[in-house]
């Protein structure tokens, strides 16, 4: 029903299942708004004309038009800007596309390609600058989590991770006109791979592999990183989620664990639409804390005039370190013996909570700083 807040929420949530159990998919992507047409007239084509001799000894013709790459590509197309229309991309089994000036075909076991004989069309090319799609293994039962975490689950965490983080890289390059639908935005893929993975989605994270997720950073290229957000801005996500910021973020490589997870709470805002937007979030980590490493390389998450007054009083916490092989004899291999730490900044509320600033990383190979660090339960908000 139109404008009705409800329905509205019920129908956003349950978008993911409308687009995987589709048909087909049409996508107008050629067309930037619902107000504009996207039946574009086909590019004119001009070759030249050769004899061909056909099999019956008959002389024909055959007309030979140079293959190019497109002046403009699938990236340019105005749908593929949107963040609502990833889940759409992604989700969808089947989809036929209106590019600019033509007619494209793609499913999970075809790539994106023309429908009709194009010299627009160079297949090599296209496949390396499309979007990629969800993987035919995820549709298969071995690719889930069955019973307790084994090495062979502990794989398929990894892929599961190599897999979101893939997806976050991109969908935070697409634009929304409301930056509170970015959760929402998201719902219909994050509720198919909870399903499919048996994990619990945590506002943009994954509870399998929380810790290591933590460790994302923002990639936008300014001088002292992060975004514009002010810090008192609308509530879109907790701290530690990379929701929470307006910038593409990445995610740190693999490092060892050396922290441990006590508790994880997010409260939906609609509880009909769990994983949309949320009213709150707080992790409980178990973690070494300190008020200041050596030196370190700090990846801010928000930049804004506040800083300064909010690096006063910041703590350092420690998630882990990096992966590599010590040049130290195999009785000093302990994690909490070698490596720079990898971890949090965060900054002290009034309520004794924390809230994330950013993510460090030691510069310093020599780090005796943490021997004397304290070991304790720390609530990020």
């Amino acid at each position: 029903m139109q404008n009705d807040p409800e329905d509205k929420a019920r129908e956003i949530y349950d978008m993911g299942n409308i687009y995987r159990k589709a048909t087909i998919t049409i996508a107008a992507s050629n067309s930037a708004s619902a107000h504009l047409g996207f039946l574009d007239a086909k590019p004119q084509i001009s070759g030249i004309t050769l004899p061909f001799r056909l099999p019956d000894s008959t002389l024909g013709e055959v007309v030979v038009i140079p293959c190019r790459k497109a002046d403009r590509t699938a990236f340019d197309w105005p749908l593929y800007s949107r963040g609502w229309a990833y889940q759409e991309y992604l989700l969808s089994p089947r989809l036929l596309v209106f590019g600019f000036g033509e007619v494209w075909w793609q499913c999970q076991s075809q790539a994106l390609e023309p429908l009709f004989s194009s010299p627009f069309h160079d297949r090599v090319y296209m496949e390396t600058i499309l979007p990629p799609r969800l993987p035919s293994e995820l549709f298969n039962s071995d690719f889930n989590n069955n019973g307790k975490p084994t090495e062979k689950h502990k794989l398929r965490y990894a892929k599961h991770r190599d897999l979101w983080w893939k997806i976050v890289s991109i969908y935070c390059h697409r634009s929304l006109s409301i930056l509170e639908d970015r959760l929402p935005a998201i719902a219909g893929i994050a509720a198919y791979l909870q399903s499919v993975w048996e994990d619990t989605y945590l506002a943009g994270l994954w509870r399998n592999y929380l810790v290591e997720s933590l460790a994302w950073y923002s990639t936008r290229e300014r001088e002292q990183g992060g975004d514009d957000l002010p810090f008192e801005s609308a509530y879109i996500a907790p701290s530690w989620s990379w929701v929470s910021v307006q910038a593409p973020v990445n995610l740190r490589d693999q490092f060892i664990v050396d922290c441990e997870v006590r508790e994880c709470l997010v409260e939906p805002l609609d509880a009909r639409a769990a994983l949309g937007k949320v009213k709150s979030g707080s992790l409980t980590l178990f973690a070494e804390i300190i008020d200041k490493p050596r030196t370190v390389h700090v990846f801010w998450d928000h930049r804004h005039e506040s800083w300064a007054r909010l690096r006063k009083g910041v703590v350092y916490l420690k998630l882990g370190y990096p992966r590599k092989r010590p040049r130290m004899g195999a009785q000093d291999f302990a994690p909490s013996r070698w490596g720079p730490a990898i971890g949090l900044v965060l900054s002290p509320d009034k309520k004794g909570k924390f809230r994330r600033l950013g993510l460090f990383s030691e510069t310093d190979e020599k780090k005796q700083v943490w021997n004397s660090a304290e070991r304790r339960e720390v609530a990020i908000i």
